[in-house]
């Protein structure tokens, strides 16, 4: 695989620095970035910690790239190689972390590691409460964020990432880099700043009867002077030279498909082998139609996960299945259109989703696949896609016309060494070479 321009800065970046931050927005491929890195530099024991939506997609890319990698969701799934672990599975894999030795620990999605006076424990030596961070925070940065006890105290390396660095106030921002830059929040006497001098210095504070309250940021222009050359932050306006116009990209999601017979496996194989293997795959008809629901069951759940933790601001879903729109449509602040809905309705849903505050679009492909236009998304994701190109290439450009300014991330969600990926990877394909006919 091939890095852009951009890429390859960030890849330079994260290997030159032992502590490094890449805040590119969501979309940029810091995953892609940070493993190529790891690449160059030859690492061999390695520990990335994610969400649990995206463990599959770093799976993924370390395949692409040829790095040995395993999930793990117990200690003794620890290993040599690249170990991709969630947050959530951190303190049950804590011991065994904290003593590993480790060349490089990435945290993904790095702004889950925020907040401090958050947890209230007994100091041992006093008896006394003392306020102190939040679990995971104290086991990846340390109970003071001095790397102390911590899982990334033994590192060579440690990468932070994230397209959204401070999701509310710049207090946010104090664990990382009190973390790994204390001196560029340190204070006259060369002190690093504690957590408190940190937000009065650069947080608006209220009080409002309770305790106080941050309500803002300031002095941000120091801030940023301070963190200069620390961290490598680009956005998608500038770097747009460097993108295609759109892109495709399969999104690994996690998935059951234990109900799909081995009739069903061998009928699909067979398909997939044929010269024309979509249109083999339609011919099977009522054999292949079981299939396909319980596959786009099978991918909702993780696909709502990702959703809710992929930072973008808009999102476009498309999906075949009533019964896989139903369930989508649980998503907080999102509109639909499917073949129930009236031209009212489908007026209704485009205009809050590109006017209003509707953060996500749920369509039917069928239905919403043509004449609607929701360029207020750059991004979307085929929950399940049509067998004809044709007609996820219509889906695509529903973001992709006239008056989007940004290039365009097209997802692919697909249970990983399944059927359902072989299928995609076909479609795919397909997808690509109408995209290079110009078609």
């Amino acid at each position: 695989m091939q890095l852009y321009p951009y890429q390859e800065v960030g890849r330079d970046f994260l290997k030159n620095r032992h502590e490094a931050c890449l805040w590119d927005e969501p979309g940029l491929g810091k995953s892609f970035q940070s493993l190529a890195a790891m690449k160059d530099l030859g690492v061999k024991n390695s520990v990335i910690i994610c969400p649990a939506s995206v463990r599959m997609v770093w799976k993924k890319e370390c395949d692409k790239l040829n790095i040995d990698s395993h999930a793990v969701t117990t200690p003794r799934h620890i290993g040599s190689g690249v170990n991709i672990l969630s947050y959530e599975g951190v303190n049950k894999c804590f011991d065994k972390l904290v003593t590993m030795k480790k060349d490089l620990v990435v945290k993904d999605e790095a702004h889950y590691l925020k907040g401090f006076n958050t947890r209230t424990v007994k100091n041992p030596q006093t008896g006394k409460n003392m306020k102190v961070p939040p679990l995971r925070v104290e086991q990846i940065f340390g109970r003071w964020c001095n790397k102390k006890g911590s899982i990334i105290e033994n590192s060579e390396y440690n990468w932070s990432l994230t397209g959204t660095p401070m999701p509310n106030d710049p207090s946010e921002l104090w664990p990382v880099l009190h973390t790994y830059f204390p001196d560029a929040i340190a204070k006259a006497n060369g002190v690093p700043m504690g957590y408190w001098d940190f937000v009065f210095r650069y947080c608006k504070t209220t009080d409002n009867g309770f305790g106080l309250q941050i309500i803002g940021g300031k002095n941000l222009n120091d801030l940023r002077d301070r963190i200069r050359g620390r961290i490598l932050r680009r956005k998608k306006a500038d770097v747009l030279k460097d993108l295609p116009p759109i892109r495709y990209q399969m999104l690994p999601v996690e998935g059951n498909l234990r109900g799909v017979s081995p009739t069903e496996h061998e009928l699909i194989e067979q398909a997939l082998e044929a010269d024309e293997p979509l249109q083999a795959l339609k011919k099977l008809g009522t054999h292949i139609a079981s299939l396909r629901k319980i596959t786009g069951m099978a991918k909702v759940d993780s696909v709502i996960k990702w959703v809710k933790e992929s930072g973008y601001d808009k999102i476009v879903l498309f999906a075949h299945h009533k019964a896989v729109i139903e369930k989508l449509r649980t998503l907080d602040g999102s509109v639909h259109v499917d073949g129930s809905c009236t031209q009212a309705q489908r007026e209704a849903a485009v205009n809050k989703f590109q006017d209003g505050d509707a953060k996500v679009f749920i369509g039917q492909i069928q239905a919403a696949g043509t004449g609607l236009t929701l360029t207020a998304a750059n991004v979307l994701v085929f929950v399940e896609c049509s067998y004809v190109p044709a007609e996820n290439r219509q889906a695509a450009d529903r973001i992709h016309r006239i008056g989007q300014d940004e290039s365009c991330l097209i997802y692919l969600a697909v249970v990983p060494d399944s059927i359902d990926e072989s299928i995609i990877e076909t479609i795919e394909r397909k997808m690509k070479t109408y995209d290079g006919m110009g078609l």
